[in-house]
């Protein structure tokens, strides 16, 4: 994909600058010596000198969002990674002056485009919906140039920098079955960790159950109790709830929603669907 963002931004500069390709050129090599001794006519560069993470941009909790998949399946997808594009850019004339106007023009090219624009984006790079940051000239970058220029063996040359954020997902989407029941059971054990108890009947056998209220009111004026235990039972931003330590039986929900009279719901543990519609 970064071979995609060089054709971007040359798309982009040419555009901007108004460029003829026969005329001026625009390159993404490493400025050494013996290169910048065979150019023959003006070129601007933009050499990637580095690529690292946006540590700034990471989140760390939840790494995965969960999107509903319909019905009783859920779709998780991984954080993006971002990560920097660091180009260090230079202009090549014979002239300084002419250097220093192509230098100028390159920077109000980009200053006049805080985001990728769209329309020089191809392949991988336009199917990608993160917008793309550009920072230009930015005062915190391009640190020690003297041992960068030495170790290209070439004379230092005014320079710019130039940063493109770019988000990378390298995970695939995950698709699972939701789970709405957990059985769980407690005993003594002829044999411990095989998971095998001493038949002890349904007396410490227990239930976990998670279901979604459904409404076209909104989640934060509804309040769920379970009235056997005078439970509050909380509701997340998509709806889920989750109740443990039920045995087997029927359970009342009291589902209370602002402005409007109390409605129960029988629960009946374990039961395929818990689900509650308001």
């Amino acid at each position: 994909m970064f071979d995609e963002v060089d054709d971007a931004l040359k798309r982009l500069l040419e555009e901007e600058m108004d460029i003829d390709s026969s005329e001026i050129d625009i390159r993404f090599e490493q400025p050494k010596r013996e290169w910048s001794a065979r150019l023959n006519r003006p070129t601007v560069n933009l050499f990637l000198y580095d690529v690292r993470e946006n540590v700034k941009r990471r989140t760390q909790s939840p790494a995965w969002l969960e999107t509903g998949g319909g019905g009783n399946s859920i779709t998780q997808t991984h954080q993006p990674i971002w990560m920097d594009l660091h180009y260090m850019i230079t202009a090549w004339t014979k002239d300084p002056q002419d250097e220093h106007r192509l230098l100028s023009n390159v920077i109000m090219a980009f200053l006049r485009h805080p985001y990728l624009p769209e329309n020089v984006q191809e392949g991988e790079l336009a199917e990608n919906p993160m917008e793309k940051p550009i920072k230009v000239a930015q005062y915190d970058a391009l640190q020690n140039m003297d041992k960068l220029w030495a170790a290209m063996d070439n004379e230092y040359h005014a320079t710019v920098d130039c940063t493109l954020s770019l988000a990378l997902d390298p995970f695939e989407e995950i698709t699972t079955p939701v789970v709405k029941t957990i059985d769980v059971s407690t005993g003594q054990s002829f044999t411990p960790g095989s998971g095998l108890f001493e038949d002890q009947g349904d007396s410490l056998r227990s239930w976990s159950v998670a279901g979604t209220v459904h409404s076209g009111e909104s989640l934060e004026d509804i309040r769920l109790i379970l009235l056997e235990r005078g439970q509050y039972i909380p509701i997340d931003p998509a709806g889920r709830f989750f109740i443990t330590n039920l045995r087997e039986g029927e359970y009342t929900l009291d589902v209370l929603v602002e402005g409007r009279a109390a409605e129960q719901h029988i629960l009946t543990v374990p039961s395929d669907d818990y689900d509650i519609e308001v």
